[in-house]
C-alpha cells in the first residue's frame, strides 16, 4: 500500500472523488436495509439529500489519514474534490428542490 503515500494533489483529488461514491453506495444500502427489514416509517432512516451529505462527509477519513502522514499536497487534492462535490450537490439541490 505504498502508493497511498503518494504526495501529489492529483492523487488526493482522484482518491477523494472515489470515496464519496463508495460512501453513497454504503449509506444507500443501509437506508434500504433499514426500510425493508425493520419497522421504520416509509422513507427509511435518511432522506436522499442527507445520504448525499454523508457520502461527501466520508472524505474526512482520507483527509485525516493524509494529515497524520503529513501528505500536504494530497490533502489539498482531497479538499479540492470535496469542494467540487459540495458545489455540485448544492447546484443539484437548488435545481431539484427549488431553494
Amino acid at each position: 500500500m505504498e502508493f497511498l503515500k503518494t504526495d501529489k494533489a492529483w492523487f488526493g483529488f482522484l482518491f477523494a472523488a472515489i470515496v464519496p461514491l463508495i460512501g453513497y453506495v454504503f449509506f444507500y444500502e443501509l437506508n434500504e436495509y433499514a426500510r425493508t427489514h425493520t419497522i421504520m416509517f416509509y422513507g427509511g432512516l435518511f432522506s436522499k439529500k442527507f445520504i448525499y451529505i454523508l457520502a461527501i462527509f466520508c472524505n474526512i477519513l482520507p483527509f485525516l489519514v493524509a494529515k497524520r502522514q503529513r501528505l500536504d499536497h494530497q490533502m489539498q487534492g482531497i479538499v479540492g474534490a470535496t469542494l467540487v462535490y459540495s458545489i455540485l450537490l448544492l447546484m443539484y439541490i437548488v435545481k431539484v428542490y427549488g431553494s
